[in-house]
């Protein structure tokens, strides 16, 4: 019980400490180049999934960071190992993981506070994880992650609910959700 209340008290301590960093007022008098309000530093440290990374996310205060682990928001990309429906969801998953380490790698192999953002954070209804978007600095501009992902086919917008099977449906039958614009 203890250990529970102590989760959501940093779980309340993180969102003023990002509400604080949104604020128009901080925001107002960042130096030129700062991230937008709603953005934060993130110092990736690793790729959990194709849709969960986990580094340190800045707050605030210039000398505090939170260690969290981000799941992005809006999409859902495949379940890996015994999560996974089916075989082909599992490969899809594999994939999708591929190819967010592939591109996340420059800031995964010398970490920085300038290649990767997290924005619009927020707690999930359990208060138990942290969701948000992320962004990755590439080719002088910043890219939406989760946006990358469902072009490219490895993810399907997702506002919640359940998931079911939909992934193993949609490779194996063709009956994607809409708004998937993979390739089958």
């Amino acid at each position: 019980m203890l250990k529970t209340r102590m989760s959501r008290l940093a779980a309340l301590m993180f969102q003023l400490c990002v509400s604080a960093a949104a604020s128009p007022v901080l925001s107002a008098t960042l130096p030129k180049g700062e991230h937008p309000p709603g953005c934060q530093s993130m110092l990736l440290m690793g790729v959990v999934d194709g849709d969960t990374v986990y580094g340190y996310i800045d707050t605030s205060d210039p000398l505090v960071a939170i260690r969290a682990k981000l799941r992005l928001a809006g999409i859902d990309t495949p379940e890996r190992q015994g999560h996974a429906q089916c075989p082909e969801e599992r490969a899809k998953a594999d994939e999708a993981k591929a190819y967010v380490e592939q591109l996340l790698q420059p800031a995964l192999e010398k970490p920085t506070r300038k290649a990767v953002r997290a924005c619009e954070i927020r707690e999930d209804k359990y208060a138990t994880r942290r969701l948000g978007r992320l962004e990755v600095y590439s080719d002088h501009r910043w890219i939406d992650l989760g946006q990358l992902l469902i072009r490219k086919g490895l993810a399907f917008p997702y506002a919640g609910g359940r998931r079911g099977d939909s992934w193993c449906r949609c490779l194996k039958d063709g009956a994607c959700p809409e708004g998937y614009l993979g390739a089958l």
